[in-house]
């Protein structure tokens, strides 16, 4: 910024009077004047004086900012606040998890909305979820959770998870192959083809699924095949895929396209039912909303519930189904299948369980984080042209 030179500044000349006045000179007013001229002489010496001599203080042509007074700290603002909670929050969830993770009672832990009454409110509290439920009166009194840790709240919630592999419904074969339709080992359950990913390591298009569905068995070795639709649907060995790795953590495994698959078996990035190509992840988050395409309940919408650790799921969240939509949003047969942003398209999760019966009151969904699954696999997203 180019600074310019301020000008001198016109002074006010003091114009004297032209009237005269006539002066009267008797003796109070002389003695006025006497004490006036002492008071100025006073004035004279001390403005001469050292230590009442004042410096020039230099004129600066910026605002100086107002400095805080010593010993007064700003109010944190409301983002910052919440910003406090979250973490707090997240502090008892591991503390919860490394506590009661354990426990051959307890199926997950994570940070979700409180339920009370049958009700939901907005209250996010620390979640402990039970295969049963019992009331405290019965249970000894040293393996009762804490109501509320540190000023959080620690909630009980019965939820019994299932493994979602499909054991009894039937699908056909599709060509060409796509997200959202039944595969499988060739010996063993059926499951959901979620996605088609590229493969850093092979250099390869792959198919994603979870990884209790494609490495079902204990036997099961990486070239194993993989068919569409799955052997319980009538699918057959016919050079589809080999099983490549699986990563226990999340519950994601890949089998990679045979040589020659891609020609003479067509492939689609759009998942069955919608006009969504996956491209891009995302993280969930509280109140998100996701879509799926499954084998077994086909496209279903639900709410994330909460977000933690359930039955060796480290990086997991739970789904609920959301007011207005579908009751039952998974079933047997939807493991494999791509929890997504409808809006976006980015994919968020990969269902992994549900509960041992889905009947309308009593869905939900269990999915491992997507970007969790990309990083542990070493996968990409593939482009179609």
């Amino acid at each position: 910024m180019k600074l310019r030179k301020r000008g001198k500044s016109k002074t006010a000349t003091k114009t004297k009077s032209t009237t005269s006045t006539p002066r009267m000179k008797t003796k109070a007013t002389n003695a006025t004047k006497g004490k006036r001229t002492a008071q100025a002489t006073r004035k004279s010496k001390t403005a001469s004086s050292p230590r009442a001599s004042r410096q020039e203080v230099p004129v600066s042509l910026h605002p100086v900012p107002s400095v805080p007074a010593i010993g007064r700290a700003e109010a944190p603002s409301a983002r910052d606040r919440a910003s406090a909670w979250n973490a707090h929050l997240q502090s008892i969830f591991h503390l919860i998890l490394a506590k009661y993770g354990h426990r051959p009672a307890v199926t997950g832990v994570d940070v979700g909305f409180r339920r009370k009454d049958g009700q939901w409110t907005s209250d996010l509290v620390v979640r402990i979820h039970v295969r049963e439920k019992i009331h405290a009166a019965h249970i000894d009194a040293r393996d009762v959770f804490p109501r509320r840790v540190d000023g959080v709240a620690i909630d009980v919630v019965q939820s019994a998870f299932e493994n979602h592999e499909d054991l009894f419904d039937r699908r056909r074969r599709r060509d060409p192959a796509q997200p959202g339709i039944s595969v499988g080992p060739a010996a063993g359950p059926a499951g959901t083809l979620g996605a088609f990913m590229f493969d850093n390591v092979s250099q390869a298009t792959c198919v994603l699924s979870a990884a209790h569905v494609l490495f079902a068995r204990q036997t099961s070795i990486p070239g194993d095949a993989v068919v569409q639709p799955a052997r319980m649907h009538g699918g057959v060995a016919d050079g589809f895929a080999r099983l490549a790795r699986f990563d226990t953590v999340t519950d994601a495994a890949i089998a990679v396209l045979e040589s020659g698959a891609a020609s003479e078996r067509l492939v689609s990035g759009v998942a069955v039912g919608t006009a969504v190509e996956f491209s891009a992840v995302a993280e969930p988050h509280h109140g998100q909303v996701l879509t799926k395409s499954g084998a077994s309940t086909g496209v279903t919408t639900a709410i994330v519930d909460g977000i933690g650790a359930f039955e060796g799921l480290e990086d997991a969240f739970i789904l609920l189904p959301v007011e207005g939509g579908p009751e039952v949003i998974s079933k047997a047969g939807d493991s494999g299948a791509v929890w997504y942003d409808a809006q976006t398209g980015a994919a968020v999760g990969l269902h992994c369980k549900g509960p041992r019966n889905a009947i309308p009151g009593n869905s939900f969904a269990v999915a491992s984080r997507f970007s969790r699954i990309m990083q542990n696999l070493q996968l990409a997203f593939v482009t179609f042209t």
